[in-house]
């Protein structure tokens, strides 16, 4: 690439921001560098349970990505499996319903 040296001086001292390549749909930060149908989450955890889902995953050579979704899958499976009821959507408008250790 040509470097453009024609504004000189008052292009470093007045930067302009960079223009950002125009696209149809944009992508939600949570979304960029995922495949398709996963979502970057974020969650806070114990010292201890972290520590020891580390050690699982270089024992078994795998990732906690891969371990930390074998466990919701197999909590999940299990909720059903006691409850006895599939797991129902959050619906669109609702009220925020604390959890029950917060109430």
């Amino acid at each position: 690439m040509k470097k453009d040296f024609a504004q000189g001086l008052k292009a470093l001292t007045n930067p302009q921001e960079p223009k950002q390549p125009k696209s149809a749909e944009k992508v939600q930060s949570t979304k960029v560098g995922l495949r398709e149908g996963e979502i970057r989450a974020t969650f806070i955890v114990k010292e201890g349970l972290l520590e020891a889902l580390r050690s699982v995953s270089f024992w078994e050579r795998t990732t906690i990505r891969e371990l930390m979704e074998e466990m919701m899958s197999d909590y999940l499976s299990a909720y059903e499996a006691k409850t006895g009821k599939k797991i129902k959507p959050i619906p669109e408008s609702r009220e925020p319903v604390l959890p029950k250790r917060m109430a």
